[in-house]
């Protein structure tokens, strides 16, 4: 197979200075200001984490950074963007697994929430991620009942003094927005 070292060096550089690089500075701005209380989840392929490691090692060192804050959680996916699942469950799982180790040795946590190519999802694939060790799993569907009729925008979230959300003044809003 043909691969042009230049193209991919040059190719990751452009993207992990535009969009990587940026995020990871937001990302740690946003949990720093707040304090730890805000959280996010990424998801970043086992082949992007190879070119990162192999060109771009700042991208590596900026989600290396993220995951030391404890407020960002890595999702688990295939090692390579792939259909495996259909086909080969046992590459699958192989790929899986490869890709779960890969986010603990960089990062210090196992995923526990895994996204499938093009979020495709059925029962059969529920099963074998239950049995790899995942807790949840991010789809394209979602039941009507949860697809929400109408957003409120906020300035903040109301808090409680622990620093928990306060979920009663949030009905309160939801009501009163409601008249």
């Amino acid at each position: 197979m043909y691969e042009d070292d230049d193209k991919n060096c040059n190719r990751m550089v452009q993207h992990a200075r535009a969009c990587y690089l940026p995020l990871c500075d937001l990302l740690l701005k946003l949990i720093r200001r707040h304090e730890g209380a805000f959280k996010v989840s990424l998801a970043v392929s086992g082949t992007t984490l190879d070119l990162f490691e192999q060109y771009v090692p700042e991208a590596m060192d900026g989600l290396k950074a993220l995951a030391d804050t404890g407020c960002v959680e890595f999702i688990g996916e295939t090692q390579y963007h792939t259909f495996a699942h259909f086909y080969a469950h046992e590459e699958f799982a192989r790929q899986v697994k490869e890709h779960a180790a890969r986010i603990k040795e960089l990062f210090g946590k196992k995923p526990t929430t895994f996204l499938n190519a093009e979020l495709i999802y059925n029962n059969d694939l529920s099963v074998l991620l239950s049995r790899l060790g995942f807790k949840a799993a991010l789809s394209e569907y979602l039941p009507k009942y949860m697809i929400p009729v109408r957003y409120i925008v906020l300035s903040e979230l109301p808090m409680l003094p622990n620093g928990k959300l306060d979920r009663k003044s949030m009905e309160k809003i939801a009501a009163e927005d409601g008249d």
